[in-house]
């Protein structure tokens, strides 16, 4: 039986709504019950819970910033024990022997590590041949240029937003990799409703982010699925 009500997603957000994205991402793309899931940059571990109670019988939820130890006792306190195991390690140092992951799943954080030339190609390596690596991000409906960092600057550096990228952007440059396939780049149609329950949050990021969306930031942005398939 699923934990994840409201008031717990919404104070453990730490961006626009993941219960949602990840919902969104996954569905018909995600075999029911794959045996082994990561949830990569899983945060305080909502996407690793919904996983957990839709697709996946073991998550490995890993993240970097967090710390592991919280997000089990967590994950323990809920109800998952034995199903979720938290895992503190860094995208490009994946502790999982190769070819051993039914499926890799991240949500609202691969535009952190993404953008080097062969980054995805050593994330991929973890999952099994044929199994999907599925991904959503904040994206912009353009390239980054100066007249819209006078509206993203309201709340975000120049630095932050270069994490940022366009759909067409992103398909160059997970094109070029030889070991996964793109199925499908697209916008997800639950922007205004991620981003409206994350703005709505009482924290200092998000009274942050606020600035921005109010000189017009949700015209000049989207959020994007990401779906790949391992090919070698």
């Amino acid at each position: 039986m699923t934990t994840l009500t409201r008031e717990f997603i919404l104070s453990n957000l730490m961006g626009p709504n993941a219960a949602i994205l990840v919902s969104d991402l996954c569905e018909g793309w995600l075999p029911e019950r794959s045996r082994r899931v990561c949830d990569l940059g899983c945060g305080n571990g909502l996407t690793s819970m919904w996983l957990g109670d839709h697709v996946a019988r073991t998550v490995f939820a890993v993240d970097l910033w967090n710390e592991a130890e919280e997000n089990q006792a967590r994950f323990d306190s809920h109800g998952y024990a034995g199903r979720i195991e938290a895992v503190h390690a860094d995208a490009l140092a994946l502790p999982f022997e190769p070819s051993s992951l039914d499926a890799l799943v991240s949500v609202d954080s691969y535009n952190f590590f993404g953008r080097e030339e062969g980054v995805i190609d050593r994330v991929a390596a973890s999952v099994r041949p044929g199994s999907p690596i599925l991904i959503s991000v904040p994206g912009l409906v353009r390239p980054l240029d100066d007249d819209m960092m006078k509206v993203f600057s309201a709340s975000w550096t120049r630095e932050q937003m270069d994490y940022i990228w366009t759909r067409d952007q992103w398909a160059e440059l997970l094109g070029r990799s030889s070991s996964v396939r793109i199925d499908d780049i697209s916008e997800q149609g639950c922007f205004e409703e991620a981003w409206s329950d994350w703005l709505s949050c009482d924290n200092e990021y998000a009274r942050g982010d606020r600035a921005a969306f109010a000189a017009g930031a949700g015209e000049l942005m989207n959020l994007l699925a990401i779906r790949l398939t391992r090919i070698a």
